[in-house]
């Protein structure tokens, strides 16, 4: 196979890919961190990161399944809010509450 046709696939390939990520995101079903999300009300999908924090944030009955709020997002701080508590959290920390 020619060089041309192997670049042709390989781009169309990417095009395709990005395509589909891109349809996804627009029908929000892409997972992002609370960083990166809106204010608003979100779904925990998962959470990974410094055991301690998953452990303080497992004691205040914070998991996977359960609903977070984004109430402000800082320079590098998330204000957020889940069982009536708030929470200001690193963006280091709240990159991995994936939404």
């Amino acid at each position: 196979m020619p060089y041309h046709s192997k670049l042709c696939l390989t781009v169309l390939r990417l095009t395709n890919q990005y395509s589909s990520f891109y349809t996804k995101e627009k029908e929000g079903k892409v997972m992002k961190s609370i960083t990166e999300a809106a204010p608003g009300l979100y779904e925990i999908k998962w959470m990974f990161g410094n055991r301690d924090i998953i452990n303080f944030l497992h004691s205040h009955n914070i998991q996977e399944g359960c609903y977070i709020q984004v109430i402000l997002q800082f320079k590098d701080y998330v204000m957020v809010g889940c069982n009536n508590r708030r929470f200001v959290l690193e963006n280091d920390a709240a990159w991995g509450i994936k939404v």
